[in-house]
């Protein structure tokens, strides 16, 4: 994975300061989200990731398709010539990664053992808001293995509150 994102960190750094220097950081992200779908559709990956395929031609194919600016189709002109169209998602998510940080916005994954309501849901946001000094947008999801408690991630953040992990802890403790 880590091979993944420093290859297609350049473009999406690329792109972003393109779009912040046209305030164009809403219209890119859309933009790259549709081609990110678009490159891993069924009929357009097999295509992509095909070396005997003219790479201009995918690249006009999916402009075409996606009613690309100029601009836009520069940078996937860039990647094409690279070989790294099939990185368009890990570009896309990047990308709306720092536009994110731009916008002093966090996105956080809760993972619980049972559906929080809005309360808590609000107040957890609260409190990541203050820690992380920034609008955090909670996610949530359920997973019953946890038994209680529930599993935070935002950003580089991992706080780890589940039952489960507090047992495997207690038992590795136990063990030596």
């Amino acid at each position: 994975m880590a091979e993944v994102a420093t290859v297609a960190r350049p473009y999406a750094e690329a792109a972003f300061a393109y779009a912040s220097e046209n305030n164009a950081l809403q219209q890119w992200s859309e933009v790259l989200q549709a081609m990110a779908e678009l490159v891993a559709s069924e009929e357009m990956s097999s295509i992509v990731t095909d070396p005997r395929v003219d790479r201009q031609m995918i690249v006009d194919a999916i402009a075409e398709q996606a009613g690309l600016a100029d601009d836009v189709k520069n940078l996937l002109s860039a990647m094409a010539d690279n070989n790294r169209l099939g990185l368009m998602s890990s570009v896309s998510s990047m990308f709306d990664e720092l536009k994110a940080q731009a916008d002093k916005t966090i996105n956080a994954t809760v993972t619980a053992a049972f559906e929080l309501n809005d309360q808590q849901k609000q107040t957890l946001a609260a409190a990541l808001s203050k820690r992380l000094d920034a609008e955090v947008v909670v996610e949530c999801e359920v997973n019953k293995d946890l038994i209680g408690g529930a599993v935070v991630k935002a950003g580089d953040l991992v706080i780890d509150g589940s039952v489960a992990s507090q047992l495997r802890k207690l038992s590795a403790a136990l063990a030596q």
